[in-house]
């Protein structure tokens, strides 16, 4: 298991490909039935995570530290931008953050 942030993942998602990644993310919204885009700082920041359970988010901006495995990447329309190439993980755990920063998940 290794940290990365969402800015990492966007520089070479495929050196994560198989392998499970941890990251601090902010749901934004289900972009499918079973995923959904998560994003950090900008909102050009953005990861698709799949094998979501359709009624796990209900709530925009929730702060979790996510487990997943990397899958490489995905097309994504995005917003004032067009179809692009996207980093895209598998989901596997979620933690959902108390506090903004989720410091009292990570130390």
């Amino acid at each position: 298991m290794e940290w990365v942030s969402i800015k990492k993942l966007w520089v070479n998602p495929f050196v994560y490909e198989g392998k499970i990644v941890v990251l601090v993310a902010a749901f934004e919204h289900m972009v499918t039935a079973t995923s959904g885009m998560f994003i950090w700082g900008m909102y050009s920041d953005i990861v698709i995570v799949s094998c979501i359970s359709k009624d796990m988010f209900t709530d925009k901006g929730v702060r979790v530290v996510l487990v997943a495995e990397g899958i490489g990447k995905t097309d994504f329309d995005m917003p004032f931008v067009g179809r692009m190439k996207v980093p895209e993980l598998r989901f596997r755990a979620v933690l959902i953050c108390r506090k903004y920063d989720c410091s009292e998940i990570i130390p």
